[in-house]
Formats: structure tokens, sequence, C-alpha cells
């Protein structure tokens, strides 16, 4: 392979969050990723979407908001708020079912 990924996705874990958004953020800005989207599975809270600023070549925080997120990098690739983090008592969504929404099936 050659170069940085477009998008890199990472679920992060309470034993290694500092270094998930920290040095290794800052290697993912250091080598050119287009797009990082560090996942809580705990919540929207402590989740962070960044892209790269083409003016600084820093990654910068981009808001999840209206409760879904679109990729600055893959387009027509995008999340659902509701397909990560459900509500109290509701089940995730059926794969086969966020496929077809993504046009993908």
């Amino acid at each position: 392979m050659d170069g940085a990924p477009d998008l890199v996705v990472e679920i992060l874990s309470a034993s290694t969050y500092h270094y998930d958004v920290g040095v290794k953020r800052e290697g993912y800005e250091r080598n050119g990723v287009g797009e990082l989207w560090l996942l809580d599975p705990y919540g929207i809270e402590g989740t962070q979407m960044l892209v790269r600023d083409e003016a600084t070549g820093r990654l910068r925080v981009i808001p999840f908001t209206g409760g879904a997120y679109h990729s600055m990098t893959i387009p027509g690739l995008w999340l659902r708020a509701e397909w990560l983090w459900p509500g109290e008592g509701e089940a995730h969504p059926d794969v086969i079912e966020v496929l077809h929404e993504l046009n993908l099936l």
C-alpha cells in the first residue's frame, strides 16, 4: 500500500482511550490520514469525527449533528447515531436493513 488511508475508524476502549485520542491520533495526523472516526461504544459524547484541514494539514473535529454523520472523504458513506447507540431498551438495527439504507444491497 502506498500513502495514508482516506478513512480510519477506531472503536475506543477505556484501557487505551488516552493513547487513542493522543499519541495514536497525532500519528494518523502526521501521516496524512484524511478522516478519522474515534467511536466511543458508550455514547456519542466521547466520540470524535475528525477530517484533515487542507490548509493546515491538521485533523479538526467535525460535529456529529442532526443524528447522522456524513463522511467528508468517502462520498455516500454515512452513519446514523441510532445505529451505534440505540435508545434505552432498543436493539441495534439489523445489518441487512442498514446496508439497504446505505444502498449497498
